[in-house]
């Protein structure tokens, strides 16, 4: 087996081979790491630890116990946000510490580089004055679309909280601010999404960042197995149509069910647009072994889903992020400041992306 299908063996939500296969866990347990997955293929490979390579378990194991330290870091911190938001305003913890503890029940599996937290848009002034005091100071970050980063340093770690008042950029599978509050579970002025709010945001954040890291995928995989039987699946299907990503979601849940052999929900209408000549398409391309083993060129894959089931408004972002300034160009070319020659280099640039992407 190659290192892929050994990472993936080992990842499926369905359970672990009860042997250890061949194989070079060297790279294996270089893949994981790359794709931010080594503190779970350390759990998950714990029964075999006796018959890994000694070096491999213990790079394994010292990349959960780090992913533990610094999640615990995070931990406390977001339990003195919450405490400091006890009287309000409403404020909903999203993706990071609270994935880990919804999807695997324990935050060292799932490394996190930030606290993210989301407030309704008419509450931002108040959020920022609960977080201040904490020592949480606005960091100036040019992605302000949907959030505010603030910074601060805790035991030598610079630790990050992303404030959003929304989920998604204008025009990218955006939901109504009262759709998103009222898809959550309230324990006083703390929320969390629900299952199917969760399934939804995972769906459309791994095909927004093209899948790599792979944990996305992965993530993705071990929702879908949760909530294989208790999933409000009529509940989900609206959701999605409401963000005008069905056809997304169906594309991204066949890709998980082909690469981690997660069970497709028997719902008509996902099926029928999972089995659509584009997706199809897509599934081909898009195997775990071409997502695990190649980068994401100019990450282009970010696109590629979205464009192929028929959301035609992610075309603004490609272009967005292709048709680059003339001095953007003249950087990345290497061309002098005042270059005319620029111009023959938008030419040809669609073709250099196209090749090179290929070529992965």
């Amino acid at each position: 087996m190659t290192a892929a299908e050994l990472l993936v063996a080992y990842l499926a939500p369905q359970g672990p081979p009860s042997a250890l296969p061949c194989g070079d866990w060297a790279a294996v347990a270089t893949l994981a790491h790359k794709h931010r997955l080594a503190p779970l293929l350390y759990h998950r490979l714990t029964p075999h630890h006796a018959d890994l390579p000694r070096e491999v378990y213990d790079t394994l194991r010292q990349a959960h116990g780090v992913c533990a330290a610094n999640n615990m870091v995070y931990h406390y911190e977001q339990q003195r946000i919450t405490a400091a938001f006890g009287e309000g305003p409403p404020l909903l913890l999203h993706k990071g510490l609270t994935v880990a503890e919804q999807l695997y029940g324990d935050i060292a599996l799932r490394p996190t580089m930030d606290i993210d937290l989301l407030v309704r848009r008419r509450d931002l002034d108040a959020a920022r004055e609960r977080l201040e005091p904490l020592g949480w100071q606005l960091k100036p970050t040019v992605f302000d679309t949907k959030n505010l980063h603030l910074a601060k340093q805790v035991a030598g770690l610079d630790l990050l909280v992303e404030l959003h008042w929304t989920t998604a950029e204008a025009g990218e599978f955006q939901l109504p601010e009262e759709t998103l509050w009222a898809h959550t579970v309230a324990e006083g002025s703390i929320h969390r999404f629900t299952a199917e709010m969760t399934l939804l945001h995972l769906l459309l954040h791994a095909a927004h960042h093209g899948f790599r890291p792979y944990r996305l995928m992965v993530d993705v995989a071990q929702a879908l197995a949760n909530g294989q039987k208790t999933l409000d699946w009529p509940t989900f299907l609206a959701l999605a149509a409401e963000a005008d990503a069905l056809p997304l979601c169906a594309a991204v849940i066949a890709l998980a069910h082909d690469q981690l052999d997660v069970p497709v929900p028997r719902h008509e209408r996902l099926q029928r647009l999972a089995a659509r000549p584009a997706v199809r398409a897509i599934r081909r391309w898009l195997t775990a072994e071409r997502l695990l083993m190649r980068p994401s060129y100019a990450d282009m894959d970010r696109y590629l889903v979205p464009l192929a089931v028929g959301h035609l408004s992610s075309a603004r972002f490609f272009l967005r992020d292709f048709l680059l300034t003339p001095s953007q160009m003249r950087a990345i070319y290497q061309l002098p400041p005042d270059s005319r020659r620029v111009w023959l280099y938008y030419l040809a640039r669609p073709f250099w992306l196209l090749r090179d992407y290929l070529q992965r």
